[in-house]
Formats: C-alpha cells, structure tokens, sequence
C-alpha cells in the first residue's frame, strides 16, 4: 500500500506545477484527508468533513521501486459547475516526463471541481510521454461510499470496464504500455461514475471490421446485449491514438438478439487509418469498441493477436485482408491442456474480433492455436498476466 508521506507531498507540490497558493495547499489537505481515509486516523477536518474528492496517481513501476509521476484531483459539491471555469486548476506547465491529467472542452486540467453525481457522470483522463512499460493507476476516494454510486474504469485499449471500489483507498489498475499505439493513446482511460438505479446495461462489441468499397471504407460491427443504447459515433484516425467522429447511426435496441450495423465513410485517403466505434447510452455512459485497421496499397493477408502479453482477460484477434470463414481459436498450456477454445466467423477482409480469456485461465505461457477455413494453422506463444 503506497502511504502519503510529508516528502511525497512536497514532491506533489513541484510535480503538478499548480500556479497558485490556494491550490497547493488544498493538494496538501487532500493529502492529509488520505492517510486519514486509509488508515482511519481521525485529521482534523477530513474525512467526515471533508468534500466528495477522487484523486488519480499515475505510478510508473520499476525494478528499483515504484515512483508516483504525475496525478490529478476531482471535488465533486453543488456549490461547484461543470462547466470550466476560475474554480478548476487548469495546467499550463507540462511535466518533461509522464503526464496524467484531466480534460474538459478541450482544456486541460490537474484539479476539476464539479456537481454532485445525480445520474452520471464521466471523468475524461488523458496521458502523454508515457514509456514503453508497467504502470498502476492509483485511485484515492474519499466520501465518495455512498449507497448507489458506482464508478467504472474504461480501458479503450483493451476494451475492458473494471468497478473502482469506492470504499477503500487506495485502489490499483495495473496495465502495459507497449509499442502498439493503442497502448499509450492519450485518451485511453476515463472514469464513469453513475447511481445504480440509472446506469444502463453496456453493450457488447462482437466484432468491428473495415473495409475498401467502390466509394468508401465499409465499416460494420456486430453488437450483442444492447439496451439503453442512444447511438453509435464512428471515430476514424489516421494514427491509431487522436480519433475524430466522421458519423453516428441510431441505436435498434434490440435486447439480447445480436445485430449488425454499417457505415460507409466516404472521404477516402492515402495510407494507413483506424476506426473504432463508440456507443452512447440513454445517460450519456460510453463504451468503445476495438480498433480496426486499413491500409491503402500493397498489404499482404495476416493474422495478429494483442496485446501479447495480455493485461486483463481480452485479446483482440486481427484479421487483414483474410478470406470468408471459420476460424478456430483454441489455447492450450504448455503440457497441451485446453483452457479457452472460440469459433469465429469472418466476412472477409479486415475485422477485430475482441475475445474474452475465461478468469480460470492462470498467469503464464500459453500456446494459441488459429485454424483459417484454408485449414491453415498458425500458433504463437501467448503470455498471460505478465503486465499486471
């Protein structure tokens, strides 16, 4: 457990660059209401006194010891707006290393101050100089266990949704960042908070795939379990980090049937993009899709896993330029023992297939097998678990 110390909290002072004395010393209280929060010594004026507060540490981990990089702080009270404002510490210095702060229309922030959760509410993070390595996510909740309000943490890049408990502190989220761009993209994570009563069932991404037409790149995905759905918003990038919106397509909510949505994007280019789809639920929560790729040119047909090692329990199969069929995904241990077996069916061309490793599948080395309808086999060494 990562203890506040009065080094630490100097460190913190300098660390995120706050332009003002107010700040620096409501950084301080805050620090102080967290030794309190974990290990229940009663500080004067925290925690019973003190605001709603969530702060997030961005730890890098190292073989000679973990060190906290950067950060930032949310105070939630009605007194407060949502729109940014005087009362929001906005960062003009940048850190020469890692950065993790929040963002709101666009500005940057390392303290927001906002409303009371009353249905939901989201908590935009965005990340920069990270290193090819491990990092955790340090949550800090303080008066924030109250009954109903839950908060989720969004993974984009592994397509993973993780509860943040909000009755102990500190709380990790353990995850790698490797050479696939994906992996260090500045929006990666953000943090939805919601009351229980009003929080809509996310939907399930089968299967996003994207392809050349005679007029346009043909974007289709595949969704099951879908309710409380507004719309989806087809996001396109040209670097698989810095994603825009190109269109959006009303939601059927159908239930648990499984349905197929499509979009064309007509404004062709040169070279290599990516798209991945982003719903919007009745209460404005979000959910992201994999990321698919299309290059322009030359591109021969291949097959790819990631992330490899795998964080969490999803694996995204890639497929690019591959023939219509059956694929047989199959896991074995290395002694040959089946632990995860999927069979995909596949239009043609490039696809994502996002699938989910069952919680029984332990820590380790592991031998994927891929069958194409070609009978074709392909088999590469999987690491399980090896970031966290």
């Amino acid at each position: 457990m990562y203890n506040f110390t009065s080094t630490r909290m100097q460190t913190l002072q300098v660390k995120y660059n706050f332009t003002s004395i107010f700040v620096s010393v409501f950084l301080l209280f805050v620090s102080i209401s967290s030794i309190a929060q974990s290990t229940g010594i009663a500080v004067p004026g925290s925690p019973l006194t003190a605001p709603q507060q969530f702060t997030t540490n961005l730890i890098a981990v190292n073989d000679g010891g973990n060190v906290t990089v950067d950060g930032n702080i949310v105070i939630l009270d009605n007194t407060f707006s949502n729109s940014v404002n005087a009362a929001d510490a906005v960062k003009t210095l940048r850190n020469p290393g890692e950065n993790f702060d929040l963002i709101r229309d666009g500005v940057v922030l390392l303290l927001e101050q906002r409303n009371l959760v009353v249905i939901s509410d989201t908590l935009f993070y965005q990340m920069s100089n990270l290193k090819a390595q491990n990092y955790l996510l340090e949550f800090f909740p303080i008066n924030m266990n109250l009954p109903g309000l839950t908060a989720i943490l969004v993974d984009k890049y592994l397509n993973v949704r993780t509860p943040v408990n909000m009755n102990t502190a500190p709380v990790y989220y353990s995850f790698l960042v490797s050479g696939d761009p994906g992996s260090f993209a500045a929006d990666r994570f953000m943090l939805i908070l919601f009351q229980t009563g009003f929080a809509p069932l996310p939907v399930n991404f089968i299967s996003v795939a994207a392809n050349k037409i005679n007029n346009g790149i043909l974007v289709n995905w595949k969704v099951a379990a879908e309710r409380n759905i507004r719309n989806y918003s087809i996001e396109k990038s040209t670097n698989g980090r810095n994603f825009n919106t190109v269109g959006n397509v009303a939601a059927a909510n159908i239930g648990n049937n499984d349905r197929v949505y499509s979009f064309t994007d007509a404004a062709v280019q040169n070279g290599t993009v990516f798209y991945r789809i982003k719903s919007i639920g009745n209460s404005d929560i979000v959910t992201y899709s994999s990321i698919v790729k299309v290059s322009s040119g030359s591109v021969k047909a291949a097959i790819s896993v990631s992330p490899n090692p795998v964080v969490g329990n999803i694996i995204n199969l890639q497929l690019v330029k591959s023939v219509s069929g059956r694929y047989d995904v199959n896991l074995f241990t290395t002694n040959g023992r089946l632990v995860y077996s999927n069979r995909i069916q596949h239009a043609g061309g490039n696809a994502n297939f996002p699938l989910t490793l069952p919680s029984r599948v332990a820590n380790g080395s592991y031998i994927l097998n891929i069958i194409t309808p070609e009978n074709v086999r392909q088999s590469q060494i999987l690491l399980v678990g090896a970031g966290e």
